[in-house]
């Protein structure tokens, strides 16, 4: 049989095991809280390419990434509080977000026009809609060439595009 002093050094042990995986995991992980990109760093659009901004302000399911795609094309997975950017020629495009489907959360698509030397913004942001029985999670997809937009729920995390080769619809 065990002592109680035993077992108590085992407890302590254990407690300090695990302080300092906790204090390590936290020290590894400080490097991506500071990983804000300044809003002035983005590409400038030129004449045969646009920027478009694809941005997710706080909001849920917080812990659940959105896919977007432009013209059937996946940009990337965006999660609460993230952004990404990327260039494309001038000309009309399709954006879409999907989500997983256990989330039940319709797919929602957008038209989005883009002239040259222009920068665009598109929110992501869904919201839950209340109705007699029950509720909905329901994706709001807006856009815009102001700044302001994206500025305004700074700071944002960034996070790399795919490698893509987009053309406008015809």
């Amino acid at each position: 049989m065990r002592s109680p002093l035993a077992a108590s050094r085992r407890r302590r042990f254990m407690f300090h095991r695990l302080l300092s995986l906790g204090f390590t995991l936290c020290v590894l992980g400080m490097p991506g809280c500071f990983s804000h990109i300044p809003f002035q760093e983005a590409p400038s659009p030129t004449a045969d390419q646009t920027v478009l901004y694809i941005y997710r302000p706080d909001s849920p399911p917080a812990l659940r990434k959105a896919t977007v795609y432009i013209n059937d094309q996946q940009v990337g997975d965006l999660a609460s509080k993230e952004f990404t950017w990327i260039t494309i020629p001038p000309g009309s495009y399709v954006l879409r977000v999907q989500w997983s489907p256990e989330l039940f959360i319709s797919t929602e698509n957008i038209n989005v026009h883009i002239r040259e030397k222009e920068t665009v913004f598109v929110k992501i942001e869904p919201a839950t809609v209340v109705f007699l029985g029950g509720s909905v999670v329901k994706v709001r997809l807006s856009g815009g060439n102001h700044p302001d937009q994206i500025t305004g729920v700074w700071p944002l995390n960034y996070v790399k595009s795919n490698a893509l080769t987009v053309k406008p619809l015809e």
